[in-house]
């Protein structure tokens, strides 16, 4: 199984359930095949860890404000994941915060729409940016800090 270069990858296995004839018997055989998968994972931030994590990072850091019923930030999210998978964590930390669960974190950061992406340096806002993009604008847009 090939290793992630990223420490914030996980692993799981994937049971695909495929049928086959067992040579005319009208008995079916059923075959499990084992798959790999790697999902990149980017970090999750909540009231909790936002201090620690983002505020008094010794890195800047990327959080995405996202919510579950907003179709514009489950499309972006899966760009996340990938983005994160594919950064140097030690130049750039790359999270989600859910703003459901981080009322506070949101209100005061003022994100009125979501998807909005702030990047953190030092625990001030450097960045903020307002809405879904696609991978290339995103590493575009946060080239600065992962060079």
């Amino acid at each position: 199984m090939p290793t992630s270069k990223n420490p914030r990858s996980v692993k799981s296995t994937l049971f695909v359930k495929e049928t086959a004839p067992l040579s005319g018997s009208g008995f079916i055989f059923i075959i499990y095949t084992r798959f790999f998968i790697e999902h990149p994972m980017a970090k999750h931030f909540t009231e909790e860890n936002f201090e620690q994590e983002v505020l008094k990072s010794s890195v800047p850091v990327f959080v995405d404000f996202w919510a579950e019923w907003c179709p514009p930030c489950k499309a972006f999210g899966p760009i996340v994941e990938e983005f994160s998978n594919e950064v140097d964590a030690s130049k750039l930390i790359v999270g989600k915060l859910d703003v459901d669960a981080a009322q506070k974190i949101a209100m005061e950061y003022r994100v009125l729409s979501i998807p909005t992406s702030i990047v953190f340096k030092n625990g001030e806002v450097v960045e903020k940016f307002v809405g879904s993009m696609t991978k290339e604008a995103l590493a575009e847009k946060l080239s600065a800090y992962t060079k």
